[in-house]
């Protein structure tokens, strides 16, 4: 009798350590939010034995908290603890097969050897870019050549080779093979390329194993998942992962993934340099990030050329919605600063194909979640709760709640991506951080969820678009026995405080004070408040470009004034500022940020001067 394709996979994959999980549908509707709802979406990296033995108890203490549990390989003995997570309404996202980065952050890397060439293949990178120097003592990389290769393989996750001392330049063609190898699926040695041929070959109809299937008179592999590839890039294999996946998810789980999360790992240290911006290729047009298309020898577009695309688009053409965790290098424009501004924001004007590029609003190490509050730490003697004591001894929960407080109030889903762990101080702080959603209404939703919140929604339809219009501090309503609490009510920062005047809040401003709301509609836009005092509100753009949107580098950053008004009365007075959101330059970069460019993606209100302000709102004018 011949085995099932669910046992054969099962079977295999339980030898090569390689245990795939899949998602079924939530339960429950989707959340119906206005304006003043608030959002927290975590996601669980590697669905490792702590999501169950420690997250899944905690989480399952509250009614409708969703999460969404990204698994890999190695993690569980089965997929019942899935199809558990899934029953009780939990998100099963995909971490990947393997758990390795290279494949996605190094794309052309593919491992061959130019001593023995299949075929026409360009080792990539090649010996000579290696060791060769570029007229500047360096090599093609930018690595000084009198410098040993473990000071940089060290940086790019290669631990064990840090130790490697001999020079770029001195380097032999074995270790300039061995260095290729590292980042090549195509050489893999672990079990990955068997994995991924299995999987192929169960899925797709191809047959064999990818590794010495070249065949030189058809100029192709003629095996495993690399079939009818005419190169062994890392990249050629993008859309058959996808594709396996979701077809292995569909027959055994009923549904695809939806959620990508960026894997850990390994990435090499091989990228080209020119004018401060990164490369994957010599001649600089590929840049260094998520977005670039890379040329495929086994897909062509609809003129029958070879289709071009980058990782974002075969996760979107896969039928993702969305990919987090940081998604390093897809922030990156070659350069260090950040681009794409939040991660998921309440967005009135962006489409939804823009949430695959976002990073994750990340706050706190997994390394402080898991050791910051061990037993030791807490005082039983103390008057204050362990949450108050935790939150005035810093660290991972004050920076949480901290985070949450501020995004929430500024129009933004708050994001985080956690490692979990069985720690003592793990329990303590998810426990804390539980509670405190529970008890200031922040709903706690998966990935998915805060997809559709975000781009299914509308938030304008005739709503004060200020978040916090109460300018309620949650810290101080959860935390009422901390210390270390800040003045400022939720979404403000700066020099600024919370009154009662008249049995009604007004925020108290002493020096500079500002508030951040992303997801501001395009077109006509109006702002009001009651003001009195001596000082200056001010409205600036928030460009998708501005990285940084602080007081000290709002210079710098080239924020784009709006609209501005003079305070100067003793008694409240009506102030109002009308402006126009525009519709920004959708190619202001090099490279195509789908659509993106420097699009407005919210405002800055500021505040300066001596103020007291009441009855504040935002309109859009329909």
């Amino acid at each position: 009798m011949k085995p099932s394709r669910k046992f054969l996979l099962s079977g295999l994959f339980s030898m090569l350590l390689l245990i795939c999980g899949v998602c079924r549908a939530e339960g429950g509707n989707l959340p119906v939010a206005t304006s003043q709802d608030r959002f927290l979406a975590i996601g669980f990296d590697d669905l490792r034995p702590s999501d169950l033995s420690t997250v899944w108890p905690i989480l399952g203490q509250y009614d409708d908290f969703h999460a969404t549990f990204n698994r890999i390989s190695e993690t569980l003995e089965g997929d019942a603890n899935v199809e558990f997570l899934q029953d009780m309404g939990q998100e099963i996202g995909d971490h990947t097969w393997f758990h390795q980065a290279y494949i996605f952050t190094d794309p052309l890397l593919n491992g061959q050897n130019p001593a023995a060439p299949e075929g026409s293949q360009v080792p990539y990178p090649s010996n000579d870019q290696m060791r060769l120097d570029r007229g500047d003592g360096k090599n093609a990389f930018g690595y000084d050549l009198s410098a040993p290769v473990g000071e940089v393989m060290s940086k790019s996750g290669q631990e064990n080779l840090s130790a490697l001392k001999t020079p770029w330049g001195k380097l032999t063609d074995k270790q300039c093979q061995q260095l290729r190898e590292l980042y090549s699926v195509m050489k893999d040695q672990t079990g990955l390329l068997a994995a991924l041929d299995l999987l192929s070959n169960t899925y797709l109809g191809t047959e064999g194993s990818s590794a010495g299937s070249w065949d030189e008179a058809r100029g192709c592999y003629t095996g495993g998942i690399f079939t009818g590839c005419r190169t062994s890039a890392n990249h050629e294999i993008w859309e058959r992962i996808l594709e396996a996946t979701r077809l292995h998810f569909r027959e055994v789980f009923l549904r695809a993934p939806v959620t990508w999360s960026m894997p850990g790992g390994d990435r090499s240290c091989f990228f080209f340099e020119r004018d401060g911006k990164r490369y994957y290729d010599e001649d600089c047009t590929l840049l260094y990030n998520y977005l670039a298309p890379m040329p495929s020898s086994l897909y062509t577009d609809l003129s029958g050329a070879p289709k071009r695309r980058s990782w974002v688009q075969a996760l979107r053409e896969a039928g993702y919605r969305i990919a987090h965790d940081a998604m390093y290098p897809s922030r990156l424009d070659g350069t260090e600063p950040t681009m794409m501004s939040r991660q998921l924001i309440f967005n009135a004007f962006l489409s939804r194909r823009d949430a695959l590029a976002y990073p994750t609003n990340r706050s706190a190490s997994y390394l402080a979640m898991a050791e910051d509050y061990p037993e030791s730490f807490f005082d039983p003697a103390s008057a204050k709760t362990a949450a108050e004591q935790m939150y005035d001894g810093g660290g991972a929960f004050r920076s949480f709640i901290e985070a949450i407080r501020l995004n929430t109030s500024n129009g933004m889903v708050h994001g985080e991506v956690i490692d979990s762990s069985d720690s003592f101080s793990f329990r303590q702080y998810l426990t804390a951080v539980m509670d405190y959603c529970q008890a200031t209404g922040v709903r706690v939703v998966s990935k998915r969820e805060a997809f559709d919140i975000c781009f299914e929604e509308d938030r304008t339809a005739g709503d004060n678009l200020i978040y916090n219009q109460q300018l309620i501090n949650t810290a101080k309503i959860f935390l009422p026995g901390a210390e270390m609490v800040p003045a400022n009510p939720d979404g403000y920062q700066g020099d600024c405080s919370v009154l009662q005047v008249e049995k009604q809040p007004a925020l108290r401003v002493e020096g500079t004070a500002w508030y951040l709301h992303f997801g501001i509609p395009l077109g006509a836009v109006s702002f009001s408040a009651q003001a009195k005092g001596t000082g200056t509100v001010r409205i600036y753009a928030i460009r998708n470009a501005d990285a940084e949107v602080n007081a000290a580098r709002r210079t710098a950053a080239g924020l784009r004034l709006l609209a501005e008004g003079k305070v100067e009365s003793d008694a409240f007075t009506p102030l109002a500022l009308s402006f126009t959101v525009p519709q920004a330059e959708e190619t202001a970069f090099e490279q195509q940020w789908e659509g993106m460019g420097e699009k407005i993606m919210g405002i800055r209100i500021e505040y300066e001067g001596d103020l007291t302000l009441r009855d504040l709102a935002l309109f859009q004018v329909k």
